[in-house]
């Protein structure tokens, strides 16, 4: 082989290995790029799973906020009501309670004379405007309120069938029912079985009030009353 062929030669050998490592080079950046490309997919799917973990866990602790909130504003309302029933309960069981106790003394009346008796039912006033809220209460302290307040309001009709006589004071146009003195013991004993229905309904009561404002009749009543 002459010089000049050798040179040729050399010439297309050397061309070919710089054509080579080109192409070499041209897959290793293409396979680079690919990697990477991964790698920045996979860095991005990672940040969408932690983003929607984090929207998962704020949404779960809104509603446990809004679940608590409802849950106190409901438990306030609750002891609003309850307070308001037992209130005007306990005025009616103290009215009866202290008719009671007059009829009961000596010579409260004599034979012929007539004793007026208040309508206990004219002094009903916060039950008719918490009705609409009644349902907060369970359904236990409902039934015993509705009994309390039936008992008050057919109190009147009660004396009527003792043989009394309705009346109207001019003064203040209060109702109340006169009846016979000799009816007086029986009266008496009315009041005392009104009043024990009403005490029933302001026992269930006390048990929608806070754990250390009960009185211990009230705790074991409310230890008893089905969840």
């Amino acid at each position: 082989m002459s010089r000049r062929a050798r040179r040729q030669w050399r010439r297309s050998q050397k061309a070919g290995g710089e054509s080579r490592n080109a192409h070499a080079f041209k897959f290793l950046g293409l396979v680079t790029d690919r990697i990477a490309g991964a790698g920045n997919l996979r860095g991005r799917s990672d940040w969408l799973v932690f983003g929607l973990l984090a929207l998962l866990l704020g949404a779960l602790a809104n509603a446990g906020l809004n679940r608590g909130r409802d849950n106190r504003l409901r438990k306030e309302n609750q002891r609003a009501v309850a307070s308001a029933v037992r209130a005007e309960l306990e005025a009616l069981r103290r009215t009866l309670k202290d008719n009671t106790e007059t009829m009961r003394q000596k010579d409260y009346a004599k034979p012929d004379e007539v004793v007026n008796v208040p309508d206990l039912g004219q002094s009903i006033r916060v039950m008719p405007a918490v009705i609409p809220n009644l349902g907060l209460l369970d359904g236990k302290t409902i039934g015993v309120v509705l009994a309390a307040y039936a008992m008050a309001e057919e109190y009147s009709a009660k004396l009527l069938l003792l043989g009394g006589r309705a009346g109207v004071s001019p003064d203040n146009f209060r109702r109340y029912v006169v009846l016979p003195s000799n009816r007086v013991t029986q009266v008496a004993q009315l009041n005392d079985v009104t009043a024990g229905v009403i005490q029933e309904a302001l026992d269930q009561l006390g048990t929608t009030r806070p754990w250390r404002e009960m009185i211990w009749r009230e705790r074991w009543r409310w230890l008893r009353t089905p969840m």
